[in-house]
């Protein structure tokens, strides 16, 4: 017999603000250009959950995906020219 069990997690909404970045598999390109503009420009976003932290969240399907560089904030008033924003809901 397994101790195993499973455990629900709840995850709060939350918001982002970054620079994305879409490429196919199978010719990558763009990764380090989006994460050298990111890191240029992360200080102009605005309302950020904690500066010292960025995420990186991505998206994907079997011929392409989008990698997103992008900081956490509290609200989503004020997207810097050229940037992303965007909210991933409450789940569990």
């Amino acid at each position: 017999m397994s101790d195993n069990y499973v455990q629900i997690a709840s995850l709060e909404r939350k918001n982002f603000v970054g620079v994305a970045v879409t490429s196919s598999f199978q010719n990558v390109k763009g990764i380090r250009e989006a994460n050298r503009l990111f890191m240029d420009r992360r200080n102009e976003i605005q309302c950020m959950v904690n500066d010292s932290e960025y995420v990186c969240l991505h998206f994907s399907n079997e011929v392409a995906f989008t990698y997103i560089y992008c900081m956490q904030v509290s609200e989503l008033d004020a997207i810097p020219n050229g940037m992303i924003g965007f909210t991933v809901p409450s789940g569990r």
